[in-house]
């Protein structure tokens, strides 16, 4: 090591440059160097000059880089060699344009954030969204540093060696517990394949192009893309610029400013002078909707939905499979087709505030309708509020084995049927032994018969409240601290139950079978078909118990009106193929994409059709609806509870959709989408489209 560099080393280690710092000034004075072939000693303001045009007109670096090679040869010249110069006039540093970086949506970082490759980076990205963290902060975490009383993580010698605290959200203290208990890391907490290190910078920035890859989605995305959408969605919340630049450790204010020029919630706040153009009034109606950039609503749709593979591909699928498509299959395609079209009728609505206007369709309120189930789930949660005890609560999955479901897509409402009877029967039964609980327990089930696949998989989710009362009634009888029941037995019971009620109902006539299953109607035969079936172990599943009476319903509204697929999920439709993302449960959740012809989607899809009249929601026990409001009094008293508000019970006239929806949602569907300050009135209705096959509305 020459003089030179040594003397510049002990120069950066006494002012306490950060050793990533060192070696760059090094690595840069060097190159400069090697340039001239001589030692920097040498060099004067010429050699500098030149070495500066050689970097820009024929190295072509970015003025990032070149910012880079100019401040080595400023701690050289001015600090090593202690040179009297004007440094600004000398050495200028470049320009460097003012780019703002890419945001993605909330959407978009979920949807990236599931096709990340391996708990472990999935993990770190969260993070660094979650707490707006820098990549190098997030792989130096350890255990110590998540301090969940406070909920805070420490920040430890961050860039410009400042420690700083950030929040830490519950969901995000949820995803490190996770992370933590399946792997238990020893001190850090996101080790690498070097024992005692830290994963590296490299690994995550691999993985998160595999991801970008992946997704699809056309924005660059980087490890750093993660702490700019943190900032820019809490400006979007209405927090303030100075609690950011606190939460990220910006020295400067003007620094995290620049986020405002990206927020929609600044950028958009205004109207455009082209929206409060007076629109010309049409002599005849245009059957063509307006175009895309010109359209406005009060929240944000897919860009692709099942009702466009229908429409695409319906009428094909309909000739196709005419002999097999039964009559509920074909009105709920009907129904999805038309939904919010001119063929269910129509409405104007214009801003009292300026001028806009526009043309609202009627939805199809179909259950299986992807797009009709916002207010159904709002107005469900809402009346299950009241119902809810101040004590833990339990998830209890049932499932039908493979042999079953092939019998149940043949024989839907018995087998269904079956399937609720024999869940709540096992349910009451073992809570009632004395060995086990020994107290009458109520619980609401909810059927699937979906996998993320979209094949047959019929299952039960049941939410059990933990404990019950007691026989006489006089107490309430609590389980054991995060134990419900007993799995093994739950599945057993279930299996005797479920095949006694199917031999009953075989032997009363009630199932047909038909194709590859037709020779099940032969006694001997279903009874060998049933054979293997007494001894195999049937899937019971209890998840973990919820946090508190409030989680439930935050976590049950997911499965209460979901329909086979989500129109979020749908990623493309072109050449007669679909493509949609999944979750696959067997390889740790990861988010993958399946593709499939557009006549085997439309095929899984109409699997999921439910009979007519059917209710796919039932109540049992303290929840039945027969004495359910004086045992959930009891159940109030027994755990001092407050009474139940007798004014809330009585009827009022019933509300506009709109403000319904308002009331349960927190979203308004009247408030004008262009200048954000009117409210939209219902005018006069537009001519509605002849329809040749007109949908009868769903009522069940």
């Amino acid at each position: 090591m020459t003089p030179l560099r040594q003397r510049m080393l002990q120069d950066m280690q006494v002012r306490n440059l950060a050793r990533n710092t060192q070696t760059s000034y090094v690595q840069q004075v060097s190159l400069f160097a090697r340039y001239f072939g001589k030692s920097p000693e040498a060099l004067g303001r010429e050699e500098i000059r030149t070495y500066q045009i050689y970097l820009t007109n024929e190295k072509k670096l970015d003025p990032g880089s070149i910012v880079i090679a100019v401040s080595a040869l400023r701690f050289l010249y001015k600090i090593t060699l202690r040179k009297e110069w004007d440094f600004h006039e000398i050495i200028p540093p470049p320009k460097k344009p003012q780019k703002l970086p890419v945001v993605l949506s909330p959407e978009e970082v979920l949807q990236f954030l599931g096709y990340v490759p391996g708990g472990k980076h999935r993990t770190i990205l969260t993070t660094c969204y979650a707490a707006g963290l820098r990549i190098s902060e997030a792989i130096c975490l350890t255990p110590p540093l998540i301090d969940s009383k406070r909920m805070v993580l420490r920040v430890e010698q961050g860039k410009g060696q400042k420690d700083r605290y950030v929040m830490l959200s519950p969901r995000l203290l949820e995803v490190l517990r996770d992370w933590w208990r399946a792997e238990r890391p020893q001190h850090w907490l996101f080790p690498g394949d070097i024992p005692g290190r830290h994963i590296s910078k490299d690994a995550v920035e691999q993985a998160c192009q595999k991801a970008h890859r992946l997704c699809h989605i056309p924005k660059p995305i980087t490890p750093h893309t993660m702490r700019h959408c943190f900032a820019v969605h809490l400006l979007e919340q209405g927090t303030d610029v100075r609690t950011i630049q606190l939460l990220l450790g910006h020295r400067n204010l003007a620094t995290t400013a620049r986020y405002l020029r990206i927020a929609t919630s600044k950028v958009c706040s205004t109207t455009s002078p082209l929206d409060l153009l007076p629109r010309p009034v049409a002599t005849e109606p245009k059957p063509t909707p307006a175009p895309a950039f010109l359209s406005a609503g009060p929240m944000e749709r897919p860009k692709l939905e099942v009702a466009d593979v229908l429409h695409r591909y319906g009428d094909a699928y309909r000739e196709q499979h005419a002999a097999s498509l039964s009559t509920a299959q074909r009105r709920v395609m009907s129904a999805i087709e038309l939904c919010r079209t001119a063929a269910l009728g129509s409405h104007l609505e214009q801003c009292d505030q300026c001028p806009y206007e526009r043309v609202c369709y009627d939805s199809c309120r179909n259950r299986h309708c992807p797009k009709c189930q916002s207010l159904a789930r709002a107005q469900w949660i809402e009346d299950r509020q009241s119902e809810l005890l101040d004590t833990h609560y339990f998830h209890v999955v049932f499932t039908l084995p493979e042999e079953i479901a092939a019998i149940a897509y043949q024989n839907k409402e018995v087998l269904y049927n079956i399937l609720f009877s024999a869940t709540s029967e096992t349910l009451r039964t073992i809570a009632a032994d004395p060995e086990h609980l020994g107290a009458e327990i109520g619980f609401f089930a909810v059927l699937h018969s979906w996998g993320q696949n979209l094949l047959f998989h019929p299952h039960l989710h049941c939410v059990v409240p933990g404990g019950g009362l007691s026989p006489d009634g006089d107490r309430w009888v609590s389980c054991r601290p995060r134990f419900f029941l007993p799995v093994r037995v739950l599945s057993r019971l279930f299996r005797r139950l479920f095949l006694e009620l199917l031999e009953k109902a075989f032997d009363d006539h009630q199932l047909h079978f038909f194709s590859s299953l037709h020779q099940l109607q032969d006694p001997s035969a279903f009874s060998a078909y049933l054979a293997p079936l007494k001894k195999t172990k049937w899937v019971v599943y209890a998840k973990p118990p919820f946090a508190g009476p409030k989680q439930v319903l935050d976590y049950v509204g997911r499965y209460t009106h979901r329909v086979a697929i989500s129109n979020n999920r749908l990623l493309d439709i072109e050449d007669g193929q679909v493509q949609f993302r999944y979750k696959d449960y067997r390889h740790d959740s990861q988010q993958k994409v399946m593709t499939l012809s557009a006549d085997e989607f439309i095929r899984r899809f109409l699997l999921h059709v439910l009979p007519d009249g059917f209710h796919r929601i039932r109540y049992y026990g303290f929840l039945g609806n027969r004495h359910r409001q004086e045992k959930l009094q009891r159940c109030r008293q027994l755990l001092g509870m407050a009474r139940a508000d007798p004014n809330t019970l009585t009827t009022e006239p019933p509300k506009d959709y709109r403000d319904r929806y308002e009331e349960l949602t927190g979203v308004s569907l009247r408030l004008c989408p262009v200048c954000r300050r009117g409210r939209m009135i219902r005018m006069e209705a537009p001519p509605t489209a002849a329809c040749t096959s007109p949908t009868p509305r769903d009522t069940s």
